[in-house]
C-alpha cells in the first residue's frame, strides 16, 4: 500500500495513479514507448573524399577581349554628310525650275515645280523643251548622290588600310641625311 503524500490516506495500491480519497495525482500514466527501428545502416562521410568541380573537369575557355573599335575612315564622314547635301542642294535649286504637268496643259503655261516634282518626272515625266537646266540640275543631282554613294564605298574598303599609313611612313622612311 502506497499512502497519499497529501491527505495521508494509506489504503491506495501500490501501482494507484491516483489517490482514493483525494484523487491527487500519485503517479503520472507513461504509454511505453514503441521500439524504434535501428536506423539504415551509412555510407562512410563522402565528404573527406575531395569532388572535383565542373570548371576542373572541364575548363572554360578564356574570354576573348572585346574588338576595338575601328576610327572612321578620312573621307567617309565628308562623303556620308557632304554628298547627300550637296544632291539636295542641287534638287533644291531644281524647286524653281519649270515641269510640265497636267496643270500646265491646262493653263496653258509652266507651272513651277518643286524637288517632289522633279523627282516624278525624272522618272516618266513630260519636260518642257526649254527646261533644259532642269535636266542639267537633275543630272548634277545624280552624279553627286552616285558619287557620295561611291565616296563611301572607297572608303570603306580602303580606310582601314590607311589608317596610320602616315605613321609607318615616317617610321619606316630612310634617313637621307646619311
Amino acid at each position: 500500500m502506497q499512502p497519499c503524500p497529501e491527505c495521508g490516506y494509506a489504503d491506495n495500491r501500490d501501482g494507484a495513479l491516483t489517490c482514493n480519497l483525494c484523487g491527487r495525482i500519485l503517479r503520472r500514466e507513461r504509454s511505453p514507448r514503441p521500439e524504434a527501428e535501428a536506423p539504415p545502416p551509412r555510407r562512410a562521410r563522402e565528404d573527406k573524399e575531395r569532388i572535383p568541380y565542373v570548371t576542373e573537369l572541364t575548363p572554360h575557355p578564356p574570354v576573348p577581349p572585346p574588338p576595338k573599335p575601328r576610327a572612321i575612315p578620312e573621307g567617309v564622314l565628308p562623303a556620308v554628310v557632304f554628298g547627300p547635301l550637296i544632291a539636295l542642294g542641287i534638287l533644291w535649286a531644281a524647286h524653281g525650275m519649270y515641269v510640265d504637268f497636267a496643270e500646265a496643259e491646262r493653263t496653258n503655261g509652266p507651272v513651277q515645280g518643286n524637288a517632289v516634282m522633279v523627282l516624278l518626272y525624272m522618272i516618266g515625266g513630260k519636260w518642257l523643251p526649254t527646261s533644259l537646266l532642269a535636266i542639267v540640275g537633275l543630272a548634277f543631282a545624280l552624279v553627286g548622290v552616285a558619287g557620295a554613294f561611291e565616296l563611301v564605298r572607297f572608303y570603306l574598303r580602303v580606310g582601314p588600310y590607311r589608317a596610320g599609313a602616315l605613321e609607318r611612313s615616317i617610321e619606316d622612311a630612310p634617313d637621307d641625311a646619311e
